[in-house]
């Protein structure tokens, strides 16, 4: 098969699968740490068809965090505060950013109809970069792009499933507009806001790799609905 093919074949799995669950990390380094340093995020993903939904991840700060669905009604649990959301792919949206986009990619690929944002079956083009053997298996990695930003993804040659994905993001300083100036002006000293233009100045852009690993992926295997019946004041992790 080629390239557009196998993705095709790829997309097609987790769009029909009657049930999902995974085990991830997200890992996130800097060309620049003085300006963000690495970050770590695990998580664990699970999902009955239509849109029972469980995400759990932890970041290192609090006792993590949980987006999820019992079918009808979806919550978003952040920094020890739950809150019902209006509909599911709201909840997963409050996630996003602050899972570094893990809570999103895959739910988009499993409920489509149901979880707005790019999806990576948006991709203006698929190109297979090589077949490689690991101590994963053997995987197809396959390149694809939304017009200017490419994303590499790794799949299980066997099971056709997402196994990595990696992607570089660049990130340009933000310009003081004249509206801000004139609020600074307002606020500080001339001082103060000479030496805000001097640090703004000299800021350089950098470039920050996110690297998605997934594990324990299983689908189409029994997940009692009970998981989705979560109760924040608990707090218990999802095993």
């Amino acid at each position: 098969m080629d390239a557009k093919s196998i993705f095709d074949h790829m997309l097609d799995k987790y769009k029909n699968c009657k049930s999902y669950k995974d085990e991830g990390l997200v890992i996130t380094t800097s060309t620049d740490e003085a300006k963000q340093p690495p970050q770590s995020i695990s998580f664990k993903t699970f999902f009955v068809r239509p849109s029972y939904f469980r995400f759990y991840w932890e970041d290192g700060y609090g006792d993590g965090n949980t987006v999820w669905c019992d079918g009808k009604k979806s919550h978003l649990y952040f920094l020890g505060k739950s809150e019902e959301q209006e509909h599911l792919s709201a909840a997963i949206a409050g996630a996003t950013g602050v899972s570094s986009g893990s809570a999103h990619t895959i739910p988009r690929l499993l409920m489509p109809d149901l979880v707005a944002g790019r999806s990576l079956a948006e991709f203006t083009s698929i190109e297979l970069v090589k077949e490689v053997l690991s101590k994963d298996g053997e995987l197809i990695h396959l390149r694809g792009s939304w017009k200017t930003q490419k994303q590499d993804i790794w799949l299980d040659r066997i099971k056709m499933n997402i196994v990595r994905l990696e992607y570089t993001r660049h990130i340009q300083p933000t310009t003081i507009s004249p509206r801000e100036l004139e609020m600074f002006k307002g606020k500080f000293t001339p001082e103060q806001v000479a030496d805000l233009v001097k640090i703004q100045s000299n800021m350089k852009d950098y470039d920050t790799k996110v690297t998605c690993t997934y594990s324990n992926i299983a689908f189409d295997q029994p997940i009692p609905l009970e998981m989705f019946d979560y109760k924040p004041a608990a707090m218990v992790r999802p095993s």
